[in-house]
């Protein structure tokens, strides 16, 4: 019922966001069903995805975080009468670093969480021990172990140990390290500088790097091993403690690639492909562990048509808690000083690319940042206060200076951000990336330390001066305001089931001549929840992908020419020093009474019998009247053949797509080519289509399940009864355009 997030970007880019992101949807979805409240509090200095969908954000320097979670635990402590574990802070009345104003909001929190115990959960992402040791002591203070934390499902993603890279660094210096095998990360881009990675790479002897790319390690070792893509191979992972993942092979090797797996084996003398080890390791490790299947074939089979096994025990195993680990964690937090006023800057994940590992794929480079919109490049992210106290415009250059490092780069006026922090995106200013990202962005890297046994991705007190040159920022979206316009709607838990709440009505039937198209057999609806969609894009790259739609550019972007066929309009609302952000997706309203069509002199947009609105290449004859009068501005025109003279690449090409041509427009179908393959397997079948059975892109990659689609003539079907749904509205439905997909309006759960 509660979550308390410190900096923990579990919706965006901490440790397993798409997980996360259906478990937080389902919740909300499942507490919004009883008219019950899920209460989502983010303490931090940038806006993440994940503050963005918060029911309050509190606006805390990432210096400051630590003292906060000191004073959480030390009231919510206060209420277990288990002071002893404070020490020294138990007698204290204040904390440097908690601002006065937070202190009746840290009270109230600290209330509501413990009226909330064992229905509560408390998160950080801090990379220190001491604090997260803080954390784990205030969710046992909540009794949420065994029930929101479940010990037997623990998660072994993203897992590592960062003193444990320093002490082979160290090695390597000394000559200890024979070989070195490298595998799945690039060090030379990714480490700290004053680790040294290049100098500790000339004591090993032999470094070898198992790689499908070029890239900055790959230049400084002995030897480059070609590793087969994840999707050309078999492998295996246990993402949680008795789940097991297969990965499978689903094209052939398109290089003279090996796997690494494979290496490792004909280095070891073993003759059997990757693929009977992994069979025969299944059958010795995981198959006894199971009772289910008799015969190892038949399990096997399973686990195949399945891609998991799931052998996580329900049984939670016991655990003590450390006393002394508390009182040593709270300890070191508290001697820890405030900034004082100081610059700081924060150094977090990219959205689209990560720590770089995807710096060369170029629909990532053109998938917009969530809040900011900005699209190939990063930039650092300035308070609208700071900004004005500095004098730095949007697209203005910034010089950073921090313990002798410089960085040049780019301003965005971000709303939301904490006065006094600048935030900067990693994985981009890549020296050896790829034919797309080479060159693209600021490296950021250099400015990461190691420090108190792990990685810092905080600098404080730095040097901040403003530059007499300005880039200009690709974006998606211009416009951030919705101007009380009644685009986006909004209600409260408390007006939900008011019919007068529900959206009006315009009844125009009686002022119209023609009605409409009638609808015999199929009416394919979208629903889509706005109170499940979270914003973080991934029904814009799945659209891409499967409707062959091509990536234009830096330079076109700038031209407003992006040919994304779904977007996501973000919206502030509320004061611009902590605004709250809404989302919408938008694509073609698929409209029963389309301004598009009326205006073709070709009529290459017309409507299907089925109430899609079509588009018809080949009559298409570019004259952009349609662009012209769609209210929704979701069509794309085509300026440009794109080449496909790049036969590996034309792989990625959908068989089933049209590739559109220059001086073509084009917008969503409903992926109309899914549709037919349901309908040709039906008809063979003898077979009514089935409620579901129809999935299009974007609502197949949807973490959140916001999206729905389906048969509106069905009235059993799931469309059908989110049409009657008390929050349903549909955009613009004023202009009697007649839209086929229905929103269902996002609910303000706490006024906190």
């Amino acid at each position: 019922r509660v979550i308390i997030s410190f900096d923990a970007d579990f919706l965006g880019t901490w440790l397993s966001p798409v997980e996360f992101t259906w478990q937080y949807a389902s919740q909300r979805a499942r507490l919004l069903e009883e008219r019950k409240p899920l209460l989502h509090v983010q303490l931090e200095a940038r806006v993440s995805l994940t503050g963005s969908n918060a029911d309050k954000r509190m606006i805390i320097s990432p210096d400051q975080q630590k003292a906060y979670l000191l004073w959480l635990s030390k009231l919510l402590a206060q209420k277990a009468g288990q002071t002893t574990w404070l020490g020294t802070l138990a007698n204290q009345q204040g904390l440097e670093g908690v601002q006065s104003e937070h202190l009746r909001e840290l009270e109230k929190l600290a209330d509501i969480l413990w009226a909330h115990r064992g229905k509560s959960l408390v998160l950080s992402s801090a990379s220190d021990e001491n604090s997260q040791v803080e954390v784990n002591f205030i969710n046992q203070l909540l009794g949420n172990y065994h029930r929101t934390i479940l010990l037997s499902h623990a998660s072994q993603q993203n897992q590592s140990d960062d003193l444990a890279i320093k002490h082979l660094l160290d090695e390597m210096k000394g000559g200890q390290v024979g070989a070195l095998l490298i595998y799945g990360c690039n060090p030379a881009f990714t480490l700290p500088e004053e680790l040294n990675f290049m100098e500790a790479l000339k004591g090993v002897e032999v470094t070898v790097d198992f790689n499908q790319f070029d890239d900055e390690t790959t230049e400084l070792v002995q030897y480059l091993c070609p590793d087969h893509h994840y999707i050309e191979t078999w492998n295996d992972a246990e993402p949680q403690v008795g789940l097991y993942s297969l990965f499978q092979p689903t094209i052939r090797p398109l290089g003279n690639t090996r796997a690494f797996q494979e290496s490792l084996l004909r280095w070891m003398g073993q003759n059997d492909t990757y693929y009977q080890y992994l069979k025969k390791y299944w059958q010795k490790n995981i198959f006894p562990k199971q009772s289910r299947f008799l015969t190892f074939l038949k399990f096997w089979e399973k686990a195949l048509l399945d891609g998991f096994v799931d052998l996580r025990q329900n049984r939670e195993t016991a655990y003590v808690f450390s006393q002394k680990a508390v009182k040593s964690a709270i300890k070191k937090l508290a001697e820890i000083k405030s900034n004082s006023g100081a610059f700081s800057l924060e150094i977090h994940p990219s959205h689209a690319v990560r720590d770089g590992a995807y710096t060369n794929n170029p629909y990532l480079l053109e998938f917009p940042d969530p809040i900011s919109k900005v699209c190939w490049t990063n930039y650092v992210s300035v308070a609208p206060r700071t900004a004005q106290q500095l004098n730095i415009k949007d697209g203005q250059y910034l010089q950073i200076t921090w313990q002798g490092k410089t960085l040049e780069v780019p301003a965005r006026i971000q709303p939301g951000q904490q006065a006094g922090t600048f935030s900067i995106a990693m994985g981009f200013g890549r020296k050896r990336a790829g034919t797309f990202g080479t060159g693209v962005g600021v490296n950021v890297f250099p400015f990461t330390t190691f420090k108190d046994d792990h990685f810092e991705f905080i600098c404080q007190e730095i040097q901040v001066r403003p530059l007499n040159r300005f880039k200009k920022f690709a974006l998606i979206q211009t416009e951030d305001l919705l101007h009380n316009r009644p685009i986006l709607l909004e209600t409260t838990l408390a007006e939900i089931d008011k019919a007068d709440h529900t959206v009006q009505e315009h009844n125009y039937d009686a002022m119209v001549i023609w009605h409409g198209h009638k609808f015999e057999k199929h009416k394919w609806e979208m629903a889509i929840d706005l109170n499940k969609c979270i914003g973080c894009g991934a029904c814009i790259v799945a659209c891409e992908v499967e409707n062959n739609i091509p990536v234009v550019g830096e330079e076109e972007v700038h031209r407003r020419r992006e040919m994304h066929w779904m977007r996501i309009d973000r919206y502030y609302k509320g004061e611009l020093e902590n605004p709250r952000i809404l989302y919408q997706p938008m694509l073609c309203q698929q409209c029963d009474n389309a301004s598009c069509e009326s205006v073709c002199p070709v009529l290459a947009t017309i409507q299907s019998s089925d109430g899609l609105n079509m588009q018809i290449y080949n009559r298409c004859v570019g004259t952009r009247f349609c662009a012209n009068n769609c209210p929704y501005k979701v069509r794309r025109f085509n300026w440009f053949d794109y080449p496909h003279n790049d036969l590996s690449a034309n792989l990625i090409l959908n068989p089933d797509v049209t590739v559109r041509s220059r001086g073509v427009m084009e917008k969503c179908t409903f992926c109309v080519q899914r549709i037919e393959a349901v309908k040709i397997k039906a008809k063979k079948e003898r077979r009514p289509i089935r409620d579901q059975e129809i999935q299009t892109a974007c609502q197949q990659s949807c973490p959140a399940d916001a999206i729905v689609f389906g048969d509106a003539n069905d009235p059993d079907s799931q469309i059908a009864k989110l049409k009657e749904n008390s929050r349903k509205f549909k955009v613009l439905e004023e202009l009697y355009v007649k839209p086929s997909v229905t929103y269902l309006k996002k609910v303000e759960t706490h006024d906190v």
